[in-house]
């Protein structure tokens, strides 16, 4: 039972585990779905129900209780923005050193990585969506990078996570706003470590192109029927993606690269990187975000799935441009997407918009939480700001999620 777990590891928060230096207290929260369990600074489960065949939000959404056990169809996680950086300054960053705060922050990795594959075990899983962001600040080098030991094999060590992990290129992956050492040609390089890397456990890394799919087939009661997860690279997103990475110093060497600096195609400031790797590097992102709808379009049409799911490093409504989310809005309207995962604001959120769920889930623990407040002609059903993943069930008729993470209350809706 999903109860005894919550159970189990309220009491297993008590004891010292090397997860965690945060005491937890031994009061139970009551979060979203009025379930709640201790880990770290306490814990809590937010779930709903997108029912197939639905017109409407609001038929589409049923709270439930996090009381039934076991997943009842096909299982999966997904996580984002979970790579913090070896001495945990992303995740710390203007925290206090030794504040309650600090702590939380310095273990959210960790403890969410911890979380997820108990739940993984308790409800076993077929794979992995990770919305990109894995590697902070600068993705890595080289296929053999020691950050995928250190950041990703011994944090998600679980048996239970040994399934597909299907990743996307996040911008941090990209580089970030750091310099990569020049335009097109490096942020390939980036995007090959991390196509090329082969994990020892059940060779579970997935990063097939930029864009790809896979398909999963649940057997059990109640099938057969198809689950295929679209995966694509949007990073051409003028927030933090198109204008950012391209300009390379912005926001993290204040050596010039303003708010208003690098936004036109051959803008350069001193501090920028050169003018001539600003404009080769905006063509890759900006062609591969192109192929990237051409791609997906094409493979809707093809798919026979039953469900439809795309993960994306960047949100539509958040992060797009109005033009980007044209595109996007009617290719997936008319491919019959189900559900839109992604990440990069830095905490958790579910929208509602002709027919397709968004679900934002950017707290993985790589970078401090943050959160999403909306935006005009939203229909905004929860948003939270905690360190969380994301457990999904699906069935032939019904997609449930649930919110899974700990920090200091939930929110209700």
């Amino acid at each position: 039972m999903e109860e005894n777990l919550l159970a189990s590891l309220q009491e297993e928060a008590q004891q010292p585990s090397g997860k965690s230096s945060v005491n937890c207290s031994k009061k139970k929260l009551v979060g979203l779905a009025a379930v709640g369990f201790c880990l770290a600074a306490g814990a809590t489960a937010a779930v709903y129900h997108l029912r197939k065949g639905s017109a409407s939000s609001s038929s589409n959404l049923v709270a439930v209780r996090s009381s039934v056990g076991g997943c009842q169809g096909l299982c999966f996680a997904a996580v984002g923005d979970w790579g913090t950086t070896p001495g945990h300054d992303s995740s710390t960053k203007k925290d206090q050193p030794g504040s309650q705060a600090y702590w939380e922050d310095y273990n959210a990795q960790v403890n969410v990585g911890y979380l997820m594959g108990k739940w993984a075990a308790a409800n076993p899983i077929s794979f992995v969506l990770g919305h990109g962001d894995s590697f902070y600040w600068n993705g890595v080098n080289s296929p053999g990078d020691s950050r995928f030991q250190t950041t990703f094999e011994s944090v998600y060590d679980n048996p239970s996570l040994m399934v597909p992990w299907l990743n996307v290129m996040g911008n941090h992956d990209y580089g970030g706003g750091s310099n990569i050492g020049g335009g097109a040609n490096a942020l390939e390089r980036l995007f090959q470590a991390q196509k090329n890397y082969r994990s020892p456990n059940n060779d579970r890394w997935v990063m097939d192109d930029h864009s790809y799919s896979r398909v999963f087939t649940f057997k059990g009661a109640g099938g057969p029927f198809e689950v295929e997860v679209f995966n694509i690279d949007t990073n051409a997103a003028p927030v933090h993606g198109y204008n950012e990475i391209c300009c390379q110093t912005y926001g993290y060497q204040g050596k010039g690269c303003g708010d208003d600096s690098c936004k036109a195609q051959f803008d350069y400031l001193g501090g920028c990187a050169p003018n001539d790797q600003v404009a080769t590097c905006r063509t890759y992102l900006n062609d591969q975000f192109s192929k990237s709808m051409q791609w997906l379009q094409e493979a809707l049409f093809k798919s026979t799935a039953r469900w439809k799911i795309v993960n994306s490093h960047y949100h539509p409504r958040i992060h797009m441009s109005g033009s980007q989310q044209n595109s996007i809005y009617a290719i997936m309207s008319k491919g019959g997407v189900n559900a839109f995962f992604s990440g990069h604001t830095h905490g958790e959120g579910h929208d509602f918009r002709e027919g397709i769920h968004y679900v934002l889930n950017g707290a993985g623990g790589g970078i401090k939480k943050a959160g999403d407040d909306g935006g005009p002609g939203t229909q905004l059903l929860f948003t939270e700001c905690n360190y969380a993943f994301v457990g999904v069930d699906v069935t032939i008729d019904s997609l449930q999620i649930k919110f899974f993470g700990y920090g200091a209350g939930w929110n209700d809706w």
